[in-house]
């Protein structure tokens, strides 16, 4: 009977375990040392859905450039051997997926843009019914103070409700602001959000504040201050 120096390879294909997250390079570390502990022909992980294969004689340069190709081409394996360079074939149907994609990330953006500007309009739309503050009188600080107060809210409606409340507080909190210091009440606003931010700790979100200082440019007996603050660049 022959006596072989090396034992037979039960198998050629030895699979690593991968997990949504896992990092990619880490992965091909591990595929190379199966194939060396194990003595396997090559080994294979998932990433992304994509079968990685890998072996000693793999270009980790080129495997990469496959990977990031098959994620835009949706090939469902790479590896273990890598052509050098792709057929114009190839280089087109990756030009057309780019611009394909591209166009549909475009198209997402338009519509989540749409969405929100429509939700916005929307919400300011109901502080023109709860948050009226734009009453043609003198504007005196005791007044405006006044009008913060005596603005009605609606009792329920959590979102709607959350940026009215904050815009009326900013406006309670600046007119306070601007009275203690003297000073103009623009240059005040966005340190009395940030004071009613601490003091509600409710977690507003960049968005809300955007509406509550849109309901105040446009509601509040000092809408006209609030105006000339954001072109400053002072909100």
């Amino acid at each position: 009977m022959e006596i072989l120096d090396k034992p037979m390879k039960i198998q050629t294909v030895e699979k690593i375990e991968s997990l949504a997250g896992d990092n990619y390079f880490n992965l091909v570390d591990q595929a190379l040392r199966a194939v060396d502990e194990l003595d396997v022909e090559y080994a294979a992980f998932d990433f992304n859905g994509v079968e990685v294969c890998v072996n000693q004689s793999t270009d980790l340069v080129l495997l990469l450039r496959d990977r990031n190709t098959a994620m835009i081409l949706d090939w469902p394996s790479i590896g273990p051997y890598c052509v050098e360079e792709y057929s114009d074939t190839v280089l087109e149907q990756i030009e057309t997926a780019r611009q394909e994609r591209e166009a549909e990330v475009k198209l997402a953006q338009q519509k989540w843009q749409l969405k929100s500007e429509k939700a916005k309009l929307e919400i300011i739309a109901i502080g023109a019914e709860y948050f009226n503050f734009k009453i043609p009188l003198r504007k005196q600080f005791d007044y405006g103070l006044e009008c913060v107060n005596r603005s009605s809210l609606p009792e329920e409606g959590a979102y709607q409700a959350a940026v009215f409340r904050w815009a009326k507080e900013i406006a309670k909190t600046t007119l306070a602001l601007s009275r203690q210091s003297g000073r103009w009440l623009g240059v005040h606003i966005k340190e009395a959000s940030f004071l009613v931010d601490d003091a509600m700790d409710e977690g507003f979100t960049g968005f809300q504040y955007s509406l509550a200082i849109d309901i105040l440019e446009r509601y509040w007996l000092y809408g006209d201050v609030v105006k000339r603050a954001r072109q400053m660049g002072l909100v």
